[in-house]
């Protein structure tokens, strides 16, 4: 029986340590992937470079400077992953789990901040409503016409305005021109 007490010991003992190396071996592969990821995006912002559209450079920079952030928290996370102290097993699987989540939390964050890029390029790829050079806007005010009568035109009409050259607090409102009668003031 006292084997059997032992041996229960133990096991979850090995289990962990098994599962603080496991932690890190799926930190190194998530951070390889980032690594991948930034690999891509540098080539995304060249390319966007070479096409001389000031917008569409801005919006993948930005999401690059998001990843590259990104890219230095979870190396940094990897490098505390790597460091813990395995002496007590439990802080040791806590420390593990939580350095773990800052990486895979930063992989997701990193695909994401890539896709956005992506779609920021892809009026640059299909030359079209972002900004594409056959990108076009056509106004249709045919019911613009329709609401205000078939007249679109805005004209002047009657001019409001405040007479300043009378500093007097005594003068009144003789200087303020009334509303028109359809005002609700």
């Amino acid at each position: 029986m006292k084997k059997w007490i032992v041996g229960l010991l133990l096991f979850p003992l090995s289990a962990m340590a098994a599962s603080v190396s496991d932690m890190i071996s799926t930190g190194n592969q998530a951070v390889n992937t980032i690594n991948n990821v930034v690999s891509e995006m540098n080539q995304l912002v060249s390319e966007t470079q070479n096409a001389g559209d000031p917008v569409l450079l801005q919006c993948v920079s930005t999401k690059q400077a998001s990843v590259l952030a990104l890219k230095d928290i979870s190396e940094s996370a990897l490098v505390n992953l790597e460091a813990i102290d395995t002496t007590d097993k439990t802080a040791a699987e806590q420390k593990a789990a939580y350095e773990l989540r800052k990486i895979t939390l930063s992989q997701s964050k990193v695909q994401q901040f890539y896709n956005e890029a992506q779609r920021c390029t892809l009026g640059l790829s299909a030359g079209g409503a972002d900004g594409g050079e056959d990108a076009q806007i056509i106004l249709d005010d045919s019911n613009a016409q329709d609401a205000f009568g078939g007249d679109t035109s805005i004209s002047g009409g009657e001019s409001y305005s405040f007479d300043s050259s009378s500093t007097s607090s005594t003068a009144g409102a003789e200087g303020i021109n009334p509303p028109p009668a359809t005002s609700p003031f």
